[in-house]
């Protein structure tokens, strides 16, 4: 396993390029985000999601892995991505939110899952927008295990998941893990099935949108 610290400002093409490569050779990739440490790989490779699932065994195995997209426009060749739920997922871009949509008809045969639904995140951090956008297509993701309590530095985790990782890209800082917000944009009415921070609750109301307790929970649109 390699361990790279590196930049944002300016982005450091050559660990941009390692990566990519590892990428392209189905390994996994353990990245800082803005709600917390999250593990990576190919989103097209099946031996390499298998890797992804190992590292986190408790991530259910009905639910497929969020897809990082780098913009709208990727994201729109793997879900159905209609008006209203543009708007809305446009208004909440400064957020760190998870859609569900509906998955393309080409979806399955990209993934290799069968499922019809997909769940995207668009990241605004510049590691990951490079990343994604100079890699072309998703990469599978899932958020970094209940190892260690409070903010996580890079090294802890090589001490834990060294002989399971491929590459760890290290901004240097200390990471707090903190849940998304996921959205659900597949029904009439927009649900949300987790309430992340209570930065977001804000930001939801900024943005005008209405939103009650429903059955089990959840969050639907007024």
């Amino acid at each position: 396993m390699s361990h790279v610290y590196t930049y944002e400002n300016p982005l450091v093409q050559k660990h941009l390029d390692a990566a990519i490569e590892v990428l392209d050779n189905q390994g996994v990739l353990c990245l800082p985000s803005s709600s917390g440490w999250i593990f990576g790989c190919d989103s097209a490779h099946s031996k390499a999601a298998t890797r992804l699932r190992e590292l986190k065994p408790e991530h259910p195995k009905t639910q497929p892995f969020s897809l990082l997209c780098a913009d709208f426009g990727m994201a729109s060749q793997y879900a159905h991505i209609d008006n209203a739920s543009y708007r809305l997922m446009k208004k909440l871009s400064n957020g760190w939110y998870t859609f569900f949509l509906p998955a393309t008809l080409d979806s399955p045969k990209k993934l290799k899952d069968k499922r019809k639904r997909v769940g995207v995140r668009i990241p605004q951090q510049p590691l990951l927008c490079g990343l994604t956008r100079q890699f072309a297509r998703p990469i599978a993701i899932t958020s970094f295990p209940a190892v260690f309590e409070g903010e996580v530095f890079g090294y802890q985790i090589a001490e834990v998941y060294a002989h399971r990782l491929t590459m760890i890209l290290d901004l240097g800082e200390p990471i707090r893990t903190q849940e998304t917000t996921i959205v659900d944009l597949t029904g009439s009415q927009p649900c949300v099935l987790r309430l992340g921070t209570q930065a977001e609750l804000s930001s939801l109301k900024e943005q005008g949108l209405e939103w009650h307790v429903d059955e089990g929970d959840h969050w639907s649109h007024d």
